[in-house]
């Protein structure tokens, strides 16, 4: 653990957590709320934030918090201090998701400036992708930026796949195959039709976790930044599409369709972005409202 006299400033330490409520989280919920103690900073699900219609069992409030965890680890990394994490440290107290430890410092390599300047700029991709094919490379780049323990990403390439894809999404909307698909996380107004829907040329990246227990469901959200944060790293857009994987039942219908094996956590639509200025970046909760710093 992190040494007394090296315990990172308040600053540093503030700037981790500005990182962390950057993340994008399901339906705009940003459930996350954290304290700081000498050497470890907590993370807490927010319960008030949670939405009963949609997130029944709270998965999604976890993915969500998992996915700021990741990026509050990415502010630690660029301020030069290397973390460990403790996930789900006391049982007796489950909305405490995450211990991260400062356990010493270390350089900033490249790498990791490169991914914190895309943290910054990451926002959720709106609009329409451009009708353009994506490079294997750049598939194979997002698919091992998800790659951790129990988690994995597949993209789904096969016409017959994307097409039994918009049937689930089609189904799981509640309209026909002729009506609109809505996409509440990526905000299109009123849905958009079907056929642009698979038009567009975007991947569709799934999410897999091996089991489907909270544990899986944190490291779920972490991997969910990391291929957000590496798809603006590589100059593309993203957003997540959540119809499928929102209610228990729901979920588990479109794994059975599917026939996966392992557990669907989040569908991404990756793909490039319209020219011209991004989009304004949704709201934030400010930092005075989800964190405590205690000296």
């Amino acid at each position: 653990m992190t040494d007394a006299t090296q315990a990172p400033e308040r600053s540093e330490v503030e700037r981790a957590v500005s990182f962390g409520v950057r993340a994008p989280s399901i339906h705009n919920t940003q459930p996350w709320r954290w304290v700081y103690r000498p050497g470890v900073l907590e993370l807490y699900a927010d319960r008030s934030r949670q939405l009963p219609a949609l997130d029944p069992d709270g998965r999604s409030m976890v993915l969500s918090c998992g996915a700021a965890l990741e990026l509050a680890r990415l502010g630690f990394a660029a301020a030069g201090w290397q973390t460990a994490v403790d996930r789900l440290p006391d049982p007796g107290h489950p909305d405490l998701l995450a211990c991260v430890h400062t356990v010493d410092r270390a350089g900033v390599g490249r790498a990791i400036v490169q991914r914190a300047r895309a943290a910054e700029r990451r926002h959720t991709e709106r609009r329409p992708f451009l009708v353009v094919p994506m490079a294997e490379e750049a598939i194979r780049s997002l698919l091992a930026a998800a790659t951790d323990t129990g988690v994995y990403a597949y993209a789904v390439r096969q016409a017959d796949e994307n097409l039994d894809l918009a049937v689930v999404f089609s189904s799981a909307d509640g309209v026909e195959m002729s009506g609109l698909v809505r996409d509440f996380e990526a905000g299109i107004t009123g849905g958009q039709p079907l056929v642009d829907l698979v038009d567009e040329r975007p991947v569709y990246i799934v999410l897999f976790s091996t089991s489907d227990d909270r544990a899986a469901r944190l490291r779920a959200g972490e991997a969910y930044a990391r291929i957000s944060v590496e798809a603006e790293r590589l100059g593309l857009g993203s957003s997540a599409l959540t119809q499928a994987v929102d209610l228990p039942a729901i979920r588990e219908r479109f794994r059975m369709l599917m026939n996966w094996p392992d557990h669907p956590q989040m569908v991404l639509r990756v793909g490039h972005p319209q020219p011209g200025p991004a989009p304004r970046p949704t709201g934030r909760r400010p930092l005075t409202a989800v964190f405590t710093f205690e000296e």
